[in-house]
């Protein structure tokens, strides 16, 4: 059984509505939404709040309701009437919005909830002509109501990217989704601290597509779905042709989601050379000669000195010591990702000799142990013996 407890705050006009989830045993209070304001809250002893709780015992779904501007008080307030008059007051646990977002928790249990939203979706065009759009979570227990909230954050991104008019649901595009996180870790992607982890993870991904034999078709809908799942956009291709028509993909992705994320590199000379730096380290990633002085010579056409200082000043590491660490990372990757892999196919997909010698001394050196070593423990862990 969780406590749950809703905060809306009535004093505050920029404050978003706060819900807490917390443990019957009377835990700390877990954040529904903008955790961030928590302390806040805890702070304003000269405000006072409304507040209303209740128990929750049965799984909920999340449902939520989106517009480019936002929702209004009484837009809010009609929703809001819509659904309980539909559903049942005792249904419907508490309803808030975030950043002009509406959500409902409501119990998994209760039928037509989707005929119910799509209703609030026909009744909110009689009033405004503006789009809205509205996803639905799966059923879950209410301890994972974090999850629930991402899901339909990633529903709605997906819905105004495709511009879609409907109820958005999460078994709609269960496996195309599934398909895609297997490919690309969106946890990494959404952590990434700067443009080149951003990079590393797409280049990854691209290594796993082409060990499946995807085709360049296949291998631009799982970038563009991740896309619209992170950014609520659509990434297009450039008309280039064979082989850097996938190699464009590739940077393409990485810009969007760089400048979404607000990691992109281009405000400066300086920068725009690093980021030329990495783009043409990780094009030639499975080239034996690669080096600052390769790239210098062959690809930037550039002073080797300068772009070692450079790359030090920005990076706080040597050219060399970046390209191992990156390598490694990316060998991990594989293998963690295909298990069954030979060391020597590792070895070459990430730049070094097939005999394997130079690539399993760098990377005991980085990781502590053989690749052979490492490879046997991802099979124990893995489905291979189960």
């Amino acid at each position: 059984m969780v406590f749950v407890t809703w905060q809306p705050s009535f004093f505050k006009p920029n404050l978003d509505r706060i819900a807490f989830v917390e443990s019957a045993s009377g835990k700390a209070p877990y954040p529904f939404f903008h955790w961030k304001y928590s302390r806040w809250l805890e702070q304003q002893g000269n405000y006072r709040f409304r507040t209303s709780a209740f128990y929750v015992c049965n799984d909920v779904v999340l449902l939520s309701f989106s517009t480019e501007k936002g929702f209004d008080y009484l837009e809010q307030f009609v929703m809001s009437n819509i659904l309980i008059e539909l559903l049942g007051e005792e249904h419907v646990y508490l309803s808030t919005t975030v950043n002009g977002t509406l959500y409902y928790l409501i119990e998994a249990g209760v039928v037509r909830i989707k005929e119910a939203a799509e209703r609030m979706m026909r009744e909110f065009k009689r009033m405004t002509p503006d789009a809205v759009f509205c996803a639905m979570s799966r059923k879950d227990d209410v301890k994972n109501l974090q999850s629930l909230y991402e899901e339909v954050g990633e529903l709605l991104r997906i819905g105004k990217a495709e511009e879609r008019t409907g109820v958005i649901s999460y078994e709609l595009f269960l496996e195309k989704t599934e398909n895609s996180r297997n490919l690309i870790d969106y946890e990494k992607l959404r952590s990434a601290e700067d443009f080149a982890d951003i990079l590393s993870e797409i280049y990854l991904a691209f290594l796993k597509m082409r060990l499946n034999g995807y085709t360049f078709e296949q291998k631009k809908d799982v970038v563009d779905w991740c896309i619209k799942i992170l950014c609520g956009e659509s990434c297009g291709a450039e008309n280039t042709e064979e082989p850097e028509k996938e190699w464009r993909l590739m940077e393409n992705v990485v810009n969007v989601l760089a400048s979404s994320f607000g990691k992109d590199l281009s405000e400066g000379k300086e920068e725009q050379r690093v980021k030329d730096i990495l783009i043409a380290m990780f094009r030639k990633m499975q080239d034996q000669e690669l080096s600052i002085r390769y790239l210098a010579k062959e690809e930037l056409f550039m002073n080797e000195d300068y772009l070692g200082r450079l790359f030090l000043k920005n990076r706080k590491q040597k050219f060399s010591s970046f390209l191992l660490e990156e390598r490694i990372r990316l060998a991990q990757g594989l293998m963690k990702y295909a298990p069954w892999l030979r060391v020597s196919q590792v070895a070459e997909m990430v730049g070094y000799s097939p005999d394997g010698q130079y690539f399993s001394k760098a990377f005991k050196k980085a990781a502590g142990c053989s690749p052979t070593e490492y490879k046997e423990e991802l099979l124990k862990k893995s489905d291979f013996y189960k």
